[in-house]
């Protein structure tokens, strides 16, 4: 058998359109064993996209989306779906069965694959136990815990799998910032127990500067002018506070000034016609001031 190869997910120009509408265009990174890759950009830049494509969730109009080299789109379902057994994901709202209480929630996966029940106690004990939740949780229904218990649950559920890539999807959203760090400090100790590569799409820039080793930034491509790539960054953390792109900065430093002024240009009603012309005023929309507007 070979050995694994250094880079486990590559995008190699990778294009995703739904009918008319361009999400992605010629996208291509690669991500490195054992590093943890953020993903980052404005709602609506393809992020979610990035990381269905990644699971072999959605097949990529154009280019190649490769795992562990391999192109996703030349496997079969049941290679997918083993494929797919070296990935955990943590979601957004941690996703959790609200029918099914703690315990049984973090054992779904290993029952399903058929890990034997004595096994199944001592591994989820052990995975609460490092997200650091005490054994009389494993009874709750998910509706009794908090915001942050339930991502950690989410995420216990995720690693009982022994995944090789861990997948984050916007993790702290919706945390308070102490919260926030726990499962910030939990990602990182994911990482350090076990050789695991893992990408989280965020908007929190502490997130970023704690966990990632690098950072790639897509821009949404309404908003894109022609010939240009829609990743506008590739690199470190460092780098990217450095970097003076006048979008990378705004996103950085949530300075919206620049947005708001293209919602307001895209906002403003159509000028009036010229004097004398014959064109019925009534299509045009009238100011504050009663001039048409």
């Amino acid at each position: 058998m070979a050995e694994p190869g250094p880079v486990l997910v590559e995008f190699d120009r990778v294009g995703m359109r739904f009918g008319p509408q361009a999400i992605l265009c010629e996208v291509s990174f690669r991500l490195e064993r054992g590093k943890t890759l953020a993903v980052i950009g404005e709602s609506g830049c393809g992020k979610t996209v990035t990381l269905k494509l990644i699971v072999g969730l959605l097949k990529p109009t154009d280019g190649r989306v490769l795992f562990d080299g391999n192109a996703l789109s030349d496997l079969g379902e049941r290679e997918l779906a083993k494929e797919r057994l070296r990935v955990g994901f943590l979601f957004q709202g941690a996703a959790l069965f609200d029918s099914l209480n703690v315990f049984d929630n973090i054992a779904f996966g290993m029952r399903a694959i058929g890990v034997a029940e004595k096994e199944i106690v001592d591994r989820v004990r052990r995975h609460l136990q490092e997200v650091g939740l005490p054994a009389n949780v494993e009874t709750k229904m998910p509706a009794e815990l908090s915001g942050g218990m339930r991502k950690r649950v989410g995420l216990a559920r995720a690693l009982a799998l022994n995944p090789e890539l861990m997948i984050y999807d916007e993790p702290t959203t919706g945390l308070d910032p102490v919260m926030s760090d726990v499962i910030n400090q939990l990602i990182i100790r994911a990482r350090s127990q076990a050789p695991r590569t893992s990408v989280v799409v965020t908007h929190d820039m502490n997130t970023v500067r704690r966990v990632a080793d690098r950072v790639v930034m897509l821009f949404p491509l309404a908003r894109l002018p022609a010939g240009e790539r829609q990743l506008i960054f590739d690199g470190t953390p460092e780098e990217l506070d450095r970097c003076q792109d006048p979008r990378v900065r705004a996103f950085v430093e949530g300075d919206s000034s620049e947005r708001i002024e293209q919602i307001e240009d895209e906002s403003a009603p159509p000028a009036p016609p010229p004097e004398g012309d014959t064109r019925d005023l009534s299509t045009f929309r009238a100011r504050p001031d009663g001039t048409p507007g």
